[in-house]
């Protein structure tokens, strides 16, 4: 169902993908991938608010992933505030020392 949504989003049908990413955290709501890529999907709609609660509920689920640790300061980031989002991405780099994507970040905001 992830693969569908991402296809819906990509076609513009954003309200199916969002029903399909909410129909997966509902039937696997222990499942901190599907509620990362609400918490995703949310961030790139820029509903900044509504994607934390998805965020926070992956790490509480997953509190050592690294993606979970990113996705944290993406959110942060997002929210404008860049010493909290260098903070975890910094988390995600203890981590994964190597993680392309918190390194990528890292140096944007540099």
């Amino acid at each position: 169902m992830t693969v569908l949504a991402s296809a819906g989003a990509a076609r513009g049908n954003l309200e199916r993908a969002e029903q399909l990413l909410r129909a997966l955290v509902e039937q696997q709501p222990r499942g901190a991938q599907f509620r990362l890529n609400l918490a995703d999907f949310l961030l790139r709609a820029n509903r900044v608010s509504e994607s934390e609660e998805q965020f926070r509920a992956a790490l509480d689920l997953e509190p050592a992933s690294v993606r979970c640790l990113v996705g944290m300061g993406d959110w942060y980031r997002a929210a404008g505030k860049r010493a909290a989002a260098l903070g975890w991405y910094g988390q995600a780099l203890r981590v994964s020392p190597n993680h392309a994507a918190a390194l990528e970040r890292v140096r944007a905001l540099d």
